[in-house]
């Protein structure tokens, strides 16, 4: 008889949990996602998407670098700069503001062939236009330019005055 007692009054607990459990409203409803969401006008839910196909923006595409020229200034005491930097396809022009003619020309002295394909033989051919070298004196006031397609170290000089040299970095 003690075993229907215990026995009913678990069964009487039990039951009185359960009704309670159902007449509780919950803390939580039907909350699945922790994005935040809001409601747009018409009252439809706006959640932001995770979607990265969605966010990526188009990737721009780089742009060819313009080409520049840099001015060395020939004076009485040389080039200045003696050092210029350039990027591959830049330019160099050479403006005379001394008192006397100059030739810049790739080194070496006399035969101008450091800068691939140069050399003072081509002077006066059809490739003259293609080496690291004025071929004649830049008169006072002259300039004359050169554009540079090979990446290094270009050193360069005088020919009329093999004593005053630069350098033209190409990136």
């Amino acid at each position: 008889m003690a075993i229907v007692i215990i026995a009913g009054g678990g069964v009487y607990f039990f039951n009185k949990s359960k009704q309670k459990e159902s007449t509780e409203s919950p803390t939580t409803s039907n909350q699945t996602s922790q994005t935040p969401s809001s409601q747009n006008s018409n009252g439809a839910q706006n959640t932001p998407s995770n979607n990265s196909a969605s966010n990526n923006q188009p990737t721009p595409t780089p742009q060819p670098q313009t080409p520049k020229t840099v001015t060395v200034k020939i004076t009485a005491e040389g080039f200045s700069p003696s050092i210029v930097s350039i990027n591959k396809g830049d330019s160099v022009t050479w403006i005379n503001e001394s008192a006397s003619p100059s030739w810049p020309a790739s080194a070496m002295h006399p035969t101008h062939t450091v800068y691939p394909g140069s050399n003072i033989t081509k002077c006066g051919t059809d490739e003259q236009g293609t080496i690291f070298d004025a071929c004649a004196g830049i008169a006072v006031g002259g300039q004359w330019t050169f554009k540079f397609t090979n990446s290094g170290d270009w050193k360069y000089h005088d020919h009329l005055n093999p004593s005053k040299f630069g350098t033209v970095k190409v990136q």
